[in-house]
Protein backbone atom coordinates (compact mmCIF):
# COMPACT_ATOMS: atom_id res chain seq x y z
CA UNK A 1 0.00 0.00 0.00
CA UNK A 2 1.19 3.22 -0.88
CA UNK A 3 1.44 5.95 1.82
CA UNK A 4 0.83 9.69 0.74
CA UNK A 5 3.15 12.55 1.66
CA UNK A 6 1.49 15.27 3.77
CA UNK A 7 3.32 18.60 3.11
CA UNK A 8 5.84 19.56 5.41
CA UNK A 9 3.63 22.54 6.59
CA UNK A 10 -0.01 23.04 6.54
CA UNK A 11 -2.28 25.91 7.62
CA UNK A 12 -5.60 25.20 9.70
CA UNK A 13 -8.89 26.77 8.28
CA UNK A 14 -8.94 29.70 10.41
CA UNK A 15 -5.05 30.47 9.31
CA UNK A 16 -5.38 30.02 5.63
CA UNK A 17 -8.93 32.22 5.84
CA UNK A 18 -7.24 34.96 7.82
CA UNK A 19 -4.04 35.08 5.04
CA UNK A 20 -6.39 34.75 2.21
CA UNK A 21 -8.88 37.73 3.15
CA UNK A 22 -12.20 35.45 3.41
CA UNK A 23 -14.53 34.00 6.20
CA UNK A 24 -13.83 30.38 7.24
CA UNK A 25 -17.49 29.06 6.09
CA UNK A 26 -16.81 30.51 2.63
CA UNK A 27 -12.99 28.56 2.55
CA UNK A 28 -15.20 25.14 3.70
CA UNK A 29 -17.38 25.50 0.63
CA UNK A 30 -15.22 26.23 -1.90
CA UNK A 31 -13.25 23.30 -0.80
CA UNK A 32 -16.50 21.61 -0.65
CA UNK A 33 -17.13 22.15 -4.20
CA UNK A 34 -13.70 22.02 -5.30
CA UNK A 35 -13.50 25.48 -6.27
CA UNK A 36 -10.10 26.16 -5.04
CA UNK A 37 -7.06 27.36 -7.19
CA UNK A 38 -5.06 24.27 -8.50
CA UNK A 39 -2.53 23.46 -5.71
CA UNK A 40 -4.68 24.59 -2.67
CA UNK A 41 -6.20 21.08 -2.31
CA UNK A 42 -7.60 20.52 1.17
CA UNK A 43 -6.24 18.12 3.08
CA UNK A 44 -8.22 16.24 5.43
CA UNK A 45 -7.53 14.94 9.06
CA UNK A 46 -9.64 12.57 10.52
CA UNK A 47 -12.25 15.49 11.03
CA UNK A 48 -9.61 18.28 10.96
CA UNK A 49 -8.75 20.17 7.57
CA UNK A 50 -5.73 21.61 6.48
CA UNK A 51 -4.58 23.84 3.61
CA UNK A 52 -0.62 22.82 2.40
CA UNK A 53 1.29 26.32 3.24
CA UNK A 54 3.13 26.45 0.37
CA UNK A 55 -0.37 26.63 -1.66
CA UNK A 56 -1.67 29.39 0.49
CA UNK A 57 2.05 31.17 0.59
CA UNK A 58 1.92 31.25 -3.67
CA UNK A 59 -1.70 32.52 -3.32
CA UNK A 60 -1.21 35.36 -1.18
CA UNK A 61 2.17 35.77 -2.53
CA UNK A 62 4.90 35.40 0.75
CA UNK A 63 6.72 32.31 -0.63
CA UNK A 64 9.66 32.00 1.36
CA UNK A 65 13.14 31.69 -1.08
CA UNK A 66 13.86 28.02 -0.83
Amino acid sequence: METQKLPARTYSVEEAAALIGVSRSLLYRQAAENKLPAGMGAIRIGTTTRFPKAAIDRLVGTEEAA
